[in-house]
């Protein structure tokens, strides 16, 4: 059991700095979009798109740290996040040719 808890509070620990990590190029980024010569739909769009994935790992730590605020709800928990998972999966950017990578 301490293990887990170790290992959950590790893996909180991970996304979170993946996170902060990734969402600390927003600014460098936007610019250089900004200044490209991309079309004006992509560049208003640029900015969400780019916090995406930071806020998605957000999520998935506070997830986390509510598996280990509540012990008797982890599976339920590891369950909701792989089932949200799946809508994801199957957007355009992630597939090839209209079926997923994998």
């Amino acid at each position: 059991m301490r293990i887990s808890i170790i290992t959950c509070a590790l893996g909180i620990a991970f996304v979170l700095a993946i996170a902060v990590l990734h969402a600390s190029g927003f600014g460098t980024f936007t610019a250089q979009m900004n200044e490209s010569n991309a079309g004006p739909f992509l560049k208003d769009m640029f900015p969400i798109l780019y916090l995406m994935p930071s806020l998605y790992l957000a999520v998935l730590a506070a997830f986390g740290v509510l598996a280990l605020a509540q012990p008797l709800a982890r599976r339920a928990i590891c369950l909701i996040l792989a089932v949200a998972r799946l809508p994801q999966a199957r957007l355009p950017c992630c597939s090839r040719n209209g079926r997923p990578y994998w």
